[in-house]
This record gives structure tokens, sequence and C-alpha cells, in this order.
């Protein structure tokens, strides 16, 4: 085996083709709205290593472009990220240097260098506690609000829920009140804390207090990971 493809993200075991057709049909959608050219969803290694296992991709010329030069260092900064926090990140390339693809607060500018094209990372986590990263990449790409970086962000965990872990049988549904169902979906649709409460006339505590225990009965690690498995269980949509 080559040097590089041994630096290369691996490949995890096979997951189910449907799950996998259409795991990429919504980051295709994902993509085409954010003018991203591909996209590659990775699972954190259960190894020392920390590495980022390849779990599926756009399979156009632009991931495999994007994939076989990705700096093995990369794959293992992103894996410690994704392990140690749920805040987005993005970088810029080349000459679009200083360019903010990401028009929100809420992510981070990321030191990535040496990719081909600017992007943007999304940490994911599933109930069991498997770390992810969907990235999207593409020379015009461009989130142009929180509230859009939101929704990637949940789609995106959604999405790596599904390919991380498969097709499992269904589980009894947590009791979710109608106010926490009601700030999932806003939060969903990329509203913060304060904008839900003005909307739903509450105080700024009232809806973090509903989010975190909308959190707490959906056994999610953030709110963007309760949004991801209340798409994922069909209680919103």
């Amino acid at each position: 085996m080559s040097a590089a493809k041994k630096k290369a993200p691996a490949r995890e075991r096979s997951i189910d083709p449907a799950t996998i057709t259409e795991a990429r049909a919504r980051l295709f959608e994902a993509a085409r709205a954010v003018d991203a050219e591909g996209f590659a969803a990775f699972a954190v290694s259960a190894t020392a290593e920390r590495q980022l296992n390849l779990r599926l991709d756009s399979g156009n010329p632009s991931a495999a472009q994007f994939l076989s030069g990705f700096p093995p260092h990369l794959a293992s900064e992103g894996a410690r990220h994704a392990q140690a926090s749920g805040a987005a990140f993005w970088w810029s390339a080349g000459s679009l240097d200083g360019r903010e693809i990401i028009a929100s607060h809420w992510a981070l500018h990321s030191a990535w260098s040496g990719l081909p094209q600017p992007g943007v990372g999304l940490p994911c986590a599933t109930e069991s506690g498997q770390c992810g990263l969907v990235l999207f990449w593409g020379t015009g790409l461009h989130v142009g609000s929180g509230r859009e970086l939101a929704k990637l962000h949940a789609l995106a965990s959604a999405v790596f829920l599904s390919v991380a872990a498969g097709r499992q049988k269904s589980e009894k549904l947590p009791h979710i009140s109608k106010r926490e169902l009601e700030c999932l979906k806003l939060t969903a649709k990329g509203l913060t804390s304060d904008e839900i409460a003005v909307q739903l006339a509450l105080s700024v505590h009232t809806t973090n207090q509903y989010l975190g225990s909308a959190s707490e009965k959906l056994d999610a690690v953030n709110r963007i990971h309760a949004v991801a498995k209340a798409l994922r269980s069909g209680m919103i949509d």
C-alpha cells in the first residue's frame, strides 16, 4: 500500500446501500442550498490516534480531488475538534483568504490550510456518544446567516446519525411537551434563544430551560443534536 493511501481518511464498515443513497441525496440538497461543490461525512475512530474514517462523500470529481489531497494532520485536528466541541468552523483557501464564507458569529474561523477550496466543518454526535464531522466545500460556498448555518448543521447531524449507526429498530419516543417541540422547531429554523423567546412570548431563561429539558429527554449532547434526533424521529419536520 502506498504512503498516500495510508494517510488518506479510512473507510469504515459497510453501510446499508439504501441508507447511503438517502443520506447522499439529503447532503446533495443541502450542498446545492449553499453552493457547495462537494461534501464528505466522517466518523471519529475509537482508537487513540483519533482519526477521521470516511463514511460517504459526494462521489464527484470535487470529492476525489479534495479527499486525495486531504492532509493527515487536518484529519487529526478535525477528529479532536469533533470530540471536544459542537461548534461549526470554516476555513479559507488560496486567493480566497479573508473572504468570510459564513456570515455568522456562531462559526469559528479555522486556521486550516493546504486545502484546494474553502469549506465548512460541522461536528456531529450520536446518542451513543460516537462523534463525527461533515464537511462541505467549494469556491462559491457561502452560508448567509446564522439561521442557514443552524439548518445546515441540523441536517448534517441527522444524516450522520443514519450513516454512523445505520437503520435501527424503532424505539419508544420520549414525551416532549408542546413548548419543547415549539422551541426545537424554531431552533431547526435557525432562530436563537432570544428570537425564540420573542416569538413565543417567553423569557430567554425559560426558552433555554425548554431546550435543555428537550435535549435531556432526547439524550442529546446539545440543542443541535436534539434537533437532529427530533428530525430523525419525525417529531419535527
